[in-house]
C-alpha cells in the first residue's frame, strides 16, 4: 500500500511536465517555445563531431543540427543532405530572397580582396537585368558605386545589341556617377566592329538627356582615335525642325568656356550642317562667341578660301566669303623692241620689260618681239575696286624738235568691249613743249574677273622724229585690289 502512494505523486508530476513548456535557466519560459533557454554568460551547444561522425548518423531526423569541428560550421539535414548554414546554402540565403529593413548603415555589404568581382550578376532573358536596382526615396540611389582609385562601376557590353549601363528615373537621374580625382563615368565596347554607341541617352522631354558638370576639369570629354573627319569625340545631332541643338555649351562666367575643342594636329571641333541648319554656333553677350587659340580654317559653303584671300561680309546678315586682296603689280621699263614712238601715228600698246613685284602673278611682262596679246595687260583675277598709277618718260633724238602733244589712255578689254578708265595728256597743239616730256595719272576702277588692262601711247612732234619712252623705273604701270566684291 506504501509503495503505491509513492508512485502516484510521481505519475502526477511526469504529467504534468508533457502539458506544459521547460525552462532552463528561467522559472517563466516563454508560451510559444517548449523549451527556453535563457542565459546572459552562456550558450546553446549543438553536438559536436566530425564530418564522418555527422555523415555516419544512422537515418538523421529533417532539420537535425550538429557542429562540423572539421569545417568548423553548423549543419542541418534537409530531409535528404546534409547543408552547411555558414555558406548560405542551407536555407538562411534561399533564392528568391525578399527582406526589408530600415537601418542607417549598409544593409548588404560585401568586400573581396581578390581579383574577382564582388557582386556578379548575369541573366539569359533577353529583357532581363544582370544586376537591378531600384530607389524610391527622394534622394536614394538604385546603384550606387565608389572607388579610391578605379572606376566606380564599370559594366561592359559584349553583344551587337546588349547595354552597359540602363538607368531610368522618373523624376531624378537615370545614372548619376560622382569620382573626385578619375573619371566618373568610364563605358567601353570591346568588340571593334560594333557600330551601337558606347553611351545612349534618350530622352523624350525638354531636359537634357546627358548633362555633366565638374567644378574643375571637363564637363564632357571626348576623344575618338579615327583618322577619319567624319569621326568626332563629340558628335552632337539636332533633328529638330526648326530649333535645338546638337551640342549647346553654356558658360556664366568671363574666364569660363561653354565649349571647347582641342587638337594637337587635326580639328579642335568640327561643325556640319547638310541643309540650312547652323552647323556650329556661338553666342556671347559680354565675353566671346568664338575664341580661338592657334590655327583656324573656315571654308566650304558660300566661302571660297584663295591664298591671300580676306572674309569678308556680303549681307548685312553676317554672310561672308573670302575674297582675294594678295592683288598688286608693279611693271616698269620698255622691252626694247618697242622703245620707240612714231610721230603722228595711231597709238599703240605700251611693252613693259620687267616687274618690280607681282602679288598673284596676274600680269605678263612682254619678253618677246612679237608678243601675244596677254603680254603687258593684267588680268582681273576677281571682281572689285582697284587703283592704278601710270608714269611715262619720253624724249626726242633731237633737242632742237619739240614735242606738240602726247598722251597716253588706259583701256579695258571686257569680252572684246573695249574702253577708257585713264586719259592723261599735254596740253594739245603747243609746239613749245620741249625734248621731254612726263605723264603722271591715276585711277580708281571697279573691273570684273577676267578684264584686261593696258596702256596706249600716243606722241607727236614738229619734225616728224621718233619718240623714245624712258627704259628706266620712272616708266611704270602699277595697280592694286582695294577690295572684293
Amino acid at each position: 500500500m506504501k509503495k503505491l502512494l509513492i508512485i502516484f505523486p510521481a505519475l502526477v508530476i511526469i504529467n504534468q511536465s508533457h502539458a506544459q513548456n521547460v525552462g532552463i535557466g528561467t522559472q517563466t519560459p516563454h508560451a510559444s517555445a517548449q523549451l527556453d533557454v535563457s542565459s546572459t554568460t552562456k550558450g546553446l551547444l549543438a553536438p559536436r563531431m566530425t564530418t564522418a561522425q555527422r555523415n555516419a548518423i544512422a537515418s538523421p531526423a529533417k532539420g537535425l543540427l550538429v557542429y562540423d569541428t572539421q569545417v568548423n560550421s553548423l549543419f542541418h539535414y534537409n530531409g535528404s543532405a546534409w547543408e552547411n548554414l555558414s555558406e548560405g546554402g542551407g536555407g538562411a540565403f534561399a533564392l528568391p530572397y525578399t527582406a526589408s529593413v530600415d537601418l542607417n548603415t549598409n544593409v548588404f555589404s560585401i568586400s573581396n580582396s581578390g581579383f574577382g568581382a564582388a557582386i556578379s550578376g548575369s541573366t539569359s532573358n533577353d529583357f532581363g537585368y544582370g544586376v537591378s536596382g531600384f530607389a524610391s526615396g527622394t534622394y536614394g540611389y538604385a546603384i550606387y558605386g565608389y572607388a579610391e582609385k578605379p572606376n566606380a562601376i564599370a559594366v561592359y557590353g559584349n553583344a551587337d545589341l546588349a547595354t552597359g549601363v540602363q538607368g531610368k528615373s522618373t523624376g531624378g537621374y537615370g545614372v548619376e556617377a560622382i569620382s573626385t580625382s578619375n573619371s566618373a563615368i568610364k563605358a567601353s565596347v570591346l568588340l571593334g566592329n560594333n557600330t551601337n554607341p558606347v553611351i545612349k541617352a534618350t530622352h523624350p522631354g525638354v531636359g537634357n538627356a546627358i548633362e555633366a558638370t565638374s567644378n574643375t576639369g571637363s564637363g564632357v570629354l571626348g576623344r575618338t582615335n579615327s583618322s577619319s573627319i567624319t569621326e568626332a569625340g563629340v558628335y552632337g545631332i539636332n533633328n529638330s525642325a526648326t530649333t535645338g541643338y546638337g551640342v549647346l555649351g553654356v558658360a556664366n562666367s568671363s574666364s569660363a568656356v561653354g565649349i571647347q575643342g582641342n587638337s594637337a594636329n587635326g580639328t579642335g571641333i568640327f561643325g556640319s550642317s547638310s541643309g540650312f541648319g547652323t552647323a556650329l554656333r556661338g553666342q556671347s553677350t559680354s565675353g566671346y562667341g568664338l575664341l580661338v587659340s592657334g590655327n583656324l580654317r573656315l571654308g566650304g559653303g558660300n566661302t571660297n578660301p584663295v591664298a591671300g584671300a580676306v572674309l569678308t561680309s556680303t549681307d548685312g546678315i553676317g554672310n561672308a566669303v573670302w575674297k582675294q586682296n594678295a592683288v598688286g603689280f608693279k611693271a616698269y621699263g620698255i622691252y626694247s623692241s618697242f622703245i620707240g614712238v612714231p610721230t603722228a601715228n595711231s597709238s599703240r600698246k605700251m611693252h613693259f620689260g620687267s616687274e618690280l613685284y607681282d602679288y598673284g602673278s596676274n600680269f605678263t611682262p612682254t619678253t618677246s618681239g612679237s608678243p601675244s596679246a596677254e603680254m603687258s595687260s593684267f588680268e582681273v583675277p576677281v571682281s572689285g575696286l582697284y587703283h592704278f598709277d601710270l608714269g611715262i618718260n619720253m624724249k626726242l633724238d633731237d633737242t632742237y624738235d619739240d614735242f606738240e602733244v602726247v598722251y597716253a589712255h588706259m583701256q579695258v578689254n571686257r569680252g572684246g568691249n573695249v574702253f577708257t578708265i585713264l586719259y592723261i595728256t599735254t596740253e594739245c597743239c603747243n609746239a613749245n613743249l620741249g625734248y621731254e616730256v612726263g605723264l603722271y595719272g591715276s585711277t580708281d576702277a571697279t573691273l570684273q574677273t577676267g578684264d584686261l588692262v593696258s596702256i596706249l601711247i600716243y606722241q607727236r612732234n614738229d619734225d616728224d622724229a621718233t619718240g623714245k619712252l624712258v627704259n628706266s623705273i620712272n616708266t611704270y604701270f602699277t595697280g592694286h585690289l582695294v577690295f572684293a566684291n
